[in-house]
Protein backbone atom coordinates (compact mmCIF):
# COMPACT_ATOMS: atom_id res chain seq x y z
CA UNK A 1 0.00 0.00 0.00
CA UNK A 2 1.27 3.69 -0.84
CA UNK A 3 -0.25 6.32 1.83
CA UNK A 4 0.11 9.84 2.25
CA UNK A 5 -0.98 11.50 5.33
CA UNK A 6 -1.71 15.22 5.74
CA UNK A 7 -0.49 16.74 8.93
CA UNK A 8 -3.66 16.99 10.89
CA UNK A 9 -5.88 15.50 8.80
CA UNK A 10 -9.28 16.18 9.68
CA UNK A 11 -11.12 12.95 9.11
CA UNK A 12 -10.12 8.58 8.40
CA UNK A 13 -8.18 7.91 5.35
CA UNK A 14 -9.95 7.49 1.75
CA UNK A 15 -8.66 3.96 0.79
CA UNK A 16 -8.68 3.70 -3.71
CA UNK A 17 -8.81 0.94 -5.55
CA UNK A 18 -8.48 1.73 -9.37
CA UNK A 19 -6.25 0.07 -12.02
CA UNK A 20 -2.69 1.00 -12.51
CA UNK A 21 -2.38 4.31 -14.10
CA UNK A 22 -5.80 5.70 -13.28
CA UNK A 23 -5.87 9.49 -14.38
CA UNK A 24 -9.09 9.08 -12.86
CA UNK A 25 -7.05 8.18 -9.17
CA UNK A 26 -4.60 10.27 -9.24
CA UNK A 27 -7.27 13.37 -10.25
CA UNK A 28 -9.05 12.32 -6.87
CA UNK A 29 -5.63 11.32 -5.21
CA UNK A 30 -4.35 15.06 -5.86
CA UNK A 31 -8.05 16.61 -4.83
CA UNK A 32 -8.09 14.38 -1.58
CA UNK A 33 -4.65 15.92 -0.60
CA UNK A 34 -5.70 19.52 -1.78
CA UNK A 35 -8.82 18.91 1.31
CA UNK A 36 -5.95 17.64 3.59
CA UNK A 37 -7.33 14.13 3.38
CA UNK A 38 -5.25 11.13 3.63
CA UNK A 39 -5.11 8.71 0.83
CA UNK A 40 -3.86 5.12 0.80
CA UNK A 41 -3.69 3.50 -2.74
CA UNK A 42 -4.07 -0.02 -3.64
CA UNK A 43 -0.60 -1.22 -4.88
CA UNK A 44 -0.16 -4.24 -7.51
CA UNK A 45 -2.96 -3.09 -9.80
CA UNK A 46 -4.97 -6.28 -9.62
CA UNK A 47 -7.30 -6.58 -12.52
CA UNK A 48 -10.24 -8.32 -10.84
CA UNK A 49 -13.22 -6.87 -8.88
CA UNK A 50 -12.75 -9.63 -6.17
CA UNK A 51 -8.44 -9.04 -6.02
CA UNK A 52 -9.61 -5.20 -5.32
CA UNK A 53 -11.89 -6.17 -3.13
CA UNK A 54 -9.27 -8.51 -0.76
CA UNK A 55 -6.85 -5.82 -1.03
CA UNK A 56 -9.30 -3.51 0.62
CA UNK A 57 -10.44 -6.08 3.17
CA UNK A 58 -6.83 -6.31 4.27
CA UNK A 59 -6.40 -2.39 4.17
CA UNK A 60 -9.09 -2.00 6.42
CA UNK A 61 -7.66 -4.81 9.01
CA UNK A 62 -3.94 -2.73 9.25
CA UNK A 63 -3.24 -1.52 12.87
CA UNK A 64 -2.86 2.21 11.72
CA UNK A 65 -6.71 1.94 11.00
CA UNK A 66 -7.85 0.68 14.07
CA UNK A 67 -10.89 2.63 15.06
CA UNK A 68 -11.41 4.76 12.11
CA UNK A 69 -13.81 5.13 9.72
CA UNK A 70 -12.88 5.55 5.98
CA UNK A 71 -13.48 6.66 2.80
CA UNK A 72 -13.28 4.20 -0.28
CA UNK A 73 -12.97 5.36 -3.83
CA UNK A 74 -12.79 2.64 -6.62
CA UNK A 75 -12.29 3.53 -10.58
CA UNK A 76 -13.86 0.78 -12.99
CA UNK A 77 -13.50 -2.66 -12.26
CA UNK A 78 -12.87 -1.90 -8.80
CA UNK A 79 -16.38 -0.46 -8.21
CA UNK A 80 -17.76 -4.00 -7.49
CA UNK A 81 -15.07 -4.11 -4.63
CA UNK A 82 -16.05 -0.94 -3.08
CA UNK A 83 -19.98 -1.83 -3.46
CA UNK A 84 -19.21 -4.81 -1.23
CA UNK A 85 -16.58 -4.04 0.85
CA UNK A 86 -18.87 -1.03 2.05
CA UNK A 87 -21.91 -3.49 2.15
CA UNK A 88 -19.47 -5.93 4.67
CA UNK A 89 -18.36 -3.89 7.13
CA UNK A 90 -20.72 -0.82 7.46
CA UNK A 91 -19.22 0.30 10.72
CA UNK A 92 -15.78 0.71 9.14
CA UNK A 93 -17.00 2.55 5.76
CA UNK A 94 -18.13 6.48 5.85
CA UNK A 95 -18.67 7.25 2.25
CA UNK A 96 -18.05 5.23 -0.97
CA UNK A 97 -17.65 7.15 -4.32
CA UNK A 98 -17.51 5.08 -7.42
CA UNK A 99 -16.72 6.23 -10.97
CA UNK A 100 -17.66 4.49 -14.17
CA UNK A 101 -17.65 0.65 -13.83
CA UNK A 102 -20.86 -1.49 -13.23
CA UNK A 103 -22.16 -0.50 -9.90
CA UNK A 104 -25.62 -2.65 -10.91
CA UNK A 105 -23.39 -5.59 -11.26
CA UNK A 106 -22.21 -5.62 -7.45
CA UNK A 107 -25.88 -7.23 -6.86
CA UNK A 108 -27.97 -7.85 -3.25
CA UNK A 109 -24.62 -6.16 -1.59
CA UNK A 110 -25.73 -2.78 -2.78
CA UNK A 111 -29.32 -3.05 -1.17
CA UNK A 112 -26.51 -3.53 2.06
CA UNK A 113 -24.78 0.02 1.64
CA UNK A 114 -25.11 2.31 4.60
CA UNK A 115 -22.43 4.58 3.78
CA UNK A 116 -23.10 7.88 1.97
CA UNK A 117 -22.52 6.70 -1.85
CA UNK A 118 -21.49 9.23 -4.90
CA UNK A 119 -21.31 7.42 -8.41
CA UNK A 120 -19.91 9.24 -10.85
CA UNK A 121 -20.38 8.89 -14.55
CA UNK A 122 -19.64 10.60 -17.84
CA UNK A 123 -22.60 12.03 -20.04
CA UNK A 124 -21.14 9.94 -23.19
CA UNK A 125 -21.68 6.65 -22.39
CA UNK A 126 -25.03 5.47 -22.59
CA UNK A 127 -24.37 1.45 -20.69
CA UNK A 128 -22.78 3.24 -18.23
CA UNK A 129 -25.34 5.85 -17.38
CA UNK A 130 -27.95 3.69 -17.80
CA UNK A 131 -26.26 1.11 -15.05
CA UNK A 132 -26.06 3.89 -12.73
CA UNK A 133 -29.56 4.53 -12.94
CA UNK A 134 -30.46 0.96 -12.03
CA UNK A 135 -28.20 1.10 -9.26
CA UNK A 136 -29.03 3.85 -7.53
CA UNK A 137 -32.57 2.15 -7.28
CA UNK A 138 -31.13 -0.67 -5.36
CA UNK A 139 -28.63 1.47 -3.02
CA UNK A 140 -30.84 2.11 0.55
CA UNK A 141 -28.38 4.88 1.52
CA UNK A 142 -27.61 8.43 0.75
CA UNK A 143 -26.99 8.44 -2.19
CA UNK A 144 -26.20 10.99 -5.60
CA UNK A 145 -25.32 10.12 -9.70
CA UNK A 146 -23.20 12.67 -10.65
CA UNK A 147 -23.38 12.80 -13.99
CA UNK A 148 -20.08 14.74 -15.73
CA UNK A 149 -21.00 16.48 -19.42
CA UNK A 150 -18.41 14.72 -22.06
CA UNK A 151 -16.23 11.44 -22.04
CA UNK A 152 -14.88 10.79 -18.19
CA UNK A 153 -10.96 10.96 -19.78
CA UNK A 154 -11.29 14.50 -20.75
CA UNK A 155 -9.44 17.17 -18.76
CA UNK A 156 -12.07 19.21 -17.36
CA UNK A 157 -14.24 15.69 -16.76
CA UNK A 158 -11.53 14.45 -14.68
CA UNK A 159 -10.95 17.71 -13.01
CA UNK A 160 -15.03 18.36 -12.17
CA UNK A 161 -15.21 14.22 -11.08
CA UNK A 162 -12.06 14.92 -8.95
CA UNK A 163 -13.35 17.97 -7.10
CA UNK A 164 -16.81 16.16 -6.64
CA UNK A 165 -14.90 13.11 -5.54
CA UNK A 166 -12.86 15.23 -2.59
CA UNK A 167 -15.82 17.36 -1.92
CA UNK A 168 -18.07 14.25 -1.04
CA UNK A 169 -15.76 12.66 1.06
CA UNK A 170 -14.35 16.14 2.62
CA UNK A 171 -18.41 16.28 3.91
CA UNK A 172 -18.90 12.96 4.97
CA UNK A 173 -15.58 11.66 6.43
CA UNK A 174 -16.34 14.44 9.05
CA UNK A 175 -19.52 13.37 9.66
CA UNK A 176 -19.99 10.97 13.44
CA UNK A 177 -21.10 8.16 12.08
CA UNK A 178 -25.16 7.08 12.40
CA UNK A 179 -26.52 5.40 15.06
Amino acid sequence: MVGTRQQDAPAGPVLMAAPAGSRHANAVAAALLRQRLCVIAVQGAPRSAAAFEAALRQLLRAPDLTGQRVGLYGCGPAVLAVLRVAAAAPALVAAVVACEGRPDRAGPALAAVQAPTLLLLGAGQAAPLAAGRAAMQRLDCRKRLEVVPGGVDEPAALAALAELAADWFASHLAEPPRA
